[in-house]
């Protein structure tokens, strides 16, 4: 039979009607979404609107209360902890979740955590297993010089750059990061930014990341998904996305002076 073979290539995450609610309000109302490999997409809305329940869901750490999450064409529920979904799905929060007493080559090799077994991880406390891939996943993110270092001693930055590494060494099909920059002054954000997506695109995985920061959002990112009240308000490329749809979207006005302000922070 001839004709022209269809492209099957699973999207790396489909949401279908999924919902969520904690304490009986909805954090996220009916919500469906298909985010496509190799696609840098960011998160924005006012707090509170849901992004870091979503990247949760789409990270297979909560679970929706009804709806279906795909991952790279599995069901969620169907994906083990361990390697099934560390080789697919990485994931970066605010707080790093490094351990502060231990030198930062065991922080990075938490990455491999998912591919060894209980053996092998308790060895590598001793003997790190895998050296080579630290060592090399430190010399991309320029922390080389601090792979015996203790953690505790680094500064936020470098403590968030301790947590790319250990994402370059898990190697996840996708990225997830929950406001990777919130913590960090505008030129450390805006360097960490660079390597996330630029690392992302050198290894051809998806990147997901909620910001604060809409001008950070457009700046590195092809394509804005916007929350409110839990519900998907636009989801648009960062070219289509202007000025007045922002203001709408964070209820912006105006004070006496004439000056922006928020009024649904």
């Amino acid at each position: 039979m001839n004709g022209v073979k269809k492209n099957t290539v699973a999207p790396m995450f489909q949401l279908n009607n999924i919902t969520k609610s904690f304490g009986g309000g909805f954090s996220l109302s009916p919500l469906s979404l298909v985010i496509q490999k190799g696609e840098t997409v960011a998160l924005v809305g006012p707090s509170g609107s849901g992004k870091t329940t979503l990247l949760n869901i789409m990270a297979n750490i909560i679970r929706p209360d009804s709806g279906q999450v795909i991952i790279d064409g599995v069901p969620a529920q169907k994906l083990r902890p361990g390697r099934e979904l560390s080789r697919r799905v990485g994931m970066v929060h605010q707080q790093f979740d490094l351990v502060d007493q231990l030198p930062v080559i065991h922080n990075v090799l938490a990455g491999r955590l998912g591919e060894w077994g209980l053996g092998r991880s308790l060895l590598s406390l001793f003997i790190p297993q895998d050296k080579h891939l630290a060592v090399h996943a430190l010399e991309r993110v320029g922390l080389s010089a601090k792979i015996y270092q203790r953690t505790a001693y680094l500064s936020g930055g470098e403590q968030q750059r301790v947590a790319l590494a250990r994402l370059l060494v898990q190697r996840p099909a996708a990225i997830l990061a929950d406001e990777p920059v919130s913590s960090l002054d505008p030129a450390r954000a805006e360097d960490l930014l660079r390597m996330l997506v630029g690392f992302a695109r050198e290894d051809e995985q998806t990147l997901v990341a909620s910001l604060h920061s809409v001008d950070y959002a457009r700046r590195y990112f092809s394509r804005l998904i916007a929350l409110r009240d839990g519900a998907v308000y636009f989801d648009l490329p960062v070219s289509a996305v202007d000025d007045g749809t922002l203001a709408r979207l964070y209820d912006l006005g105006e004070d006496a002076n004439g000056e922006a302000i928020c009024q649904n922070p």
